[in-house]
């Protein structure tokens, strides 16, 4: 039943986009191309382990992404989630909620691009509580935007874990022995006194070879070692410290001498006058390379702009927000470079690459924070212009995008006019040589342009050829 369930989500999300690049003219193989690109992408979301989200920063902040885990995690729908911007406040354990909502309120002492962890319970939908680790930075999109990106792991199993540490020693050993983590312990002076399974498939040393060694000279990276031994000495005097009940990342080192990136979980026990610094890892390795695939499956990889498939999800959101009785207007501007070719085949793709990435860095001088600027193919280009005030703004945006990319480029020794840019936000493509604008992408009409076999569709009947 769950598996029937997200196929029916993956077809609504893929028939979503495309009936979204069809209002954008996009072509058959063009739309080929993005259900390729969103068949890879679906498969990277759908294996992770975790609530793949991006969010606006605040309390109450509204939830742009969330992946399908959370129907599996949460027992919400993705869809239940983003509708309602409240929902995670509200499910938050009650004994958690004034703490994390106070974290979330002091964003305004956060560095973006820094990495903040925080730990705490979530109710799912049936009632039950499930203890989340939500790892998030604050990014600026495209567009200018700052937004959390991030990642909710369910680590009810190891604060289970840890509960039991503290509770029973007698059961730790089967306890550690079945988590999905490394476990390492060791004593004041460093050196392993526990080591469980996932720690040697981890790391590569069996229990019998690390219990007794230095931890420095087993799974620390030597380039490290120094630093390490004066954090680990400073922990151990003064007792407890920022490290302790915080996942840190850093770097490790398997047997065979090879780095890889890590997550610590560190805290410290005292049994019978004995007292252990202890510590869940696990492997990052493989989270790195989905962050990075997932940006560039969204993104142009020559000028970093948000790609079709982006582009094309994000008119849809725009479109869905607005809705019948809004009177928001949504506009998109479809650009494109006169002469391009004759840039390739005069001075050859890597100029013409030059001036693409010149063009990209004039057009995101022009839009505002908050819009959307692609790069959808060869030399097109989109941008989409949310939230505006009136008609007129939707109109007057396409000369202010042609001003800023007109402006001479130069690429070797040869000069071009760069960009000539019209806008429409209905996502008609050019008719005849003409552009058409309009202001109101939502309603219905079907009046013909003179000189052109396209309509545009507009409520308010004012579409102006141009």
């Amino acid at each position: 039943m769950a598996r029937a369930a997200t196929l029916s989500r993956r077809r609504s999300r893929l028939a979503a986009l495309r009936s979204a690049l069809q209002r954008l003219g996009g072509s058959d193989h063009a739309l080929e191309g993005l259900l390729r690109s969103e068949d890879r992408l679906n498969t990277i979301v759908n294996g992770s382990r975790g609530i793949i989200y991006i969010s606006e920063l605040g309390p109450d902040g509204r939830w742009t992404y969330v992946s399908p885990q959370v129907d599996e995690i949460l027992g919400f729908t993705a869809a239940e989630w983003i509708s309602d911007p409240g929902l995670w406040a509200r499910q938050l354990h009650p004994d958690d909620r004034e703490r994390v909502l106070a974290e979330e309120e002091n964003v305004g002492s956060y560095t973006p691009g820094q990495v903040y962890e925080s730990e705490y319970r979530l109710v799912t939908q049936s009632g039950e509580s499930r203890w989340l680790r939500d790892a998030a930075a604050i990014v600026e999109t495209e567009d200018g935007t700052l937004v959390w990106s991030g990642v909710l792991t369910d680590v009810t199993e190891r604060r289970t874990i840890e509960e039991a540490l503290k509770a029973s020693e007698e059961r730790f050993r089967a306890v550690i022995e079945t988590a999905s983590d490394a476990f390492v312990s060791v004593d004041t002076e460093g050196t392993i006194v526990e080591w469980n399974r996932q720690a040697e498939e981890t790391f590569g040393w069996t229990r019998e070879e690390a219990i007794g060694v230095p931890l420095v000279s087993t799974v620390v990276p030597e380039a490290s070692r120094n630093a390490h031994l004066r954090a680990f000495e400073e922990f151990v005097r003064v007792g407890a410290g920022t490290t302790v009940n915080r996942t840190l990342e850093v770097s490790a080192m398997r047997r065979d001498g090879v780095e890889f990136p890590v997550e610590l979980s560190v805290w410290m026990t005292l049994s019978h006058g004995t007292q252990r610094i202890n510590a869940f890892v696990r492997d990052m390795s493989d989270r790195k390379v989905l962050e990075a695939v997932t940006h560039q499956a969204f993104h142009d990889p020559l000028t970093d702009l948000a790609n079709r498939a982006l582009f094309t999800d994000r008119v849809a959101a725009a479109l869905a927000r607005r809705g019948d009785t809004s009177t928001a207007t949504v506009a998109v501007l479809l650009l494109d470079l006169d002469d391009f070719k004759t840039v390739n085949d005069s001075l050859g793709h890597a100029a013409g690459d030059e001036l693409l990435i010149a063009v990209a860095a004039r057009l995101r001088s022009c839009v505002r924070p908050g819009d959307t600027l692609a790069r959808l193919a060869g030399d097109e280009f989109a941008i989409l212009l949310d939230d505006l005030d009136d008609d007129g703004a939707a109109v007057a945006a396409p000369s202010a995008s042609g001003r800023g990319s007109r402006r001479r480029s130069r690429s070797k020794q040869w000069r071009s006019r760069s960009a000539r840019a019209s806008g429409f936000p209905s996502g008609r493509r050019r008719t005849h040589g003409r552009m058409t604008s309009c202001a109101t992408p939502t309603s219905r009409c079907t009046r013909r342009r003179p000189g052109g076999r396209a309509a545009t569709r507009c409520s308010s009947h004012t579409c102006a050829a141009r």
